[in-house]
């Protein structure tokens, strides 16, 4: 009876439902689309990539305005990439390397989310820590001969959200990628982070705005041997699609500096 009443009080919360809401992003999908439609302007969505500076950016986003010069540039989160995007708009990102990107994951969700968030792991998740104190006893792990190691570590990059979450999630597999990239008109990268935030506020909205870093547990991190093929065994796709992304980027900056040298 108790377990019923504390439904039925869950239930008829007004933010229980004001959250069920939210989670929808009606506004984001529905309402921003329908208003650039009727007043003829562009919608770019901006990826949440984990653990790639997304924290940083979108908070300044927030702070600023989803108008921007080029129409409406509309923030997303984590669970959202190119594939959930009607063709018909495009889409911003940045990246990281991913040697690096799994292992500030790794920490992060090691130590609770700091230094953003303060979160209680899941008896899952402590069992991961256990077995793996390190990100580099994870790596070894996963390119051990043992199959009982090996399953271990598959299991612990199964269980973390950060070490699961892979660029296939964001922009799916390589052929649909290489479909999608003219759709993407703006990338950045985590390790030019100071660089790219000026070109992504000039882009949209055309002035400067100050750096602001979020969430930032290492700015850099050193990217061992035997980090790739532990990635490539359990995401075997993973610097495919990364090194696709770059190549993007070096198109769109090259796209840029004609555009700068024909208004000189």
């Amino acid at each position: 009876m108790k377990k019923i009443l504390a439904f039925i009080r869950r239930n008829a919360s007004f933010s229980t439902w004001s959250n069920r809401v939210k989670r929808l992003y009606i506004k984001e999908r529905l309402v921003v689309p329908f208003l650039a439609r009727l007043q003829g302007k562009e919608v770019v969505y901006l990826l949440h990539v984990n653990k790639a500076a997304g924290t940083s950016l979108i908070a300044a986003v927030g702070e600023l305005s989803w108008t921007s010069q080029r129409g409406y540039l509309v923030p997303l989160p984590h669970r959202f990439g190119i594939r959930d995007i009607p063709e018909r708009y495009k889409v911003a990102c940045f990246v990281r390397n991913p040697a690096a990107r799994f292992v500030s994951g790794f920490e992060h969700t090691q130590k609770g989310g700091f230094p953003a968030y303060n979160f209680i792991l899941s008896a899952e998740e402590e069992m991961v820590f256990r077995n793996f104190p390190s990100f580099q006893e994870l790596i070894d792990a996963t390119n051990s001969s043992d199959p009982v190691m090996r399953a271990l570590s598959e299991s612990a990059w199964s269980t973390l959200f950060h070490l699961r979450m892979n660029y296939r999630h964001y922009f799916g597999d390589i052929e649909y990628l290489r479909s999608q990239l003219h759709r993407i008109v703006f990338v950045g990268e985590q390790e030019d982070f100071a660089e790219d935030w000026k070109r992504f506020f000039k882009k949209f909205y055309g002035k400067e705005v100050p750096l602001e870093e979020k969430n930032v547990l290492a700015k850099h991190r050193e990217v061992l041997p035997g980090y790739r093929e532990a990635i490539e065994r359990i995401h075997p796709d993973e610097f495919l699609l990364y090194e696709e992304v770059l190549r993007r980027k070096a198109q769109l900056l090259e796209e840029e500096s004609r555009s700068t040298e024909g208004r000189n």
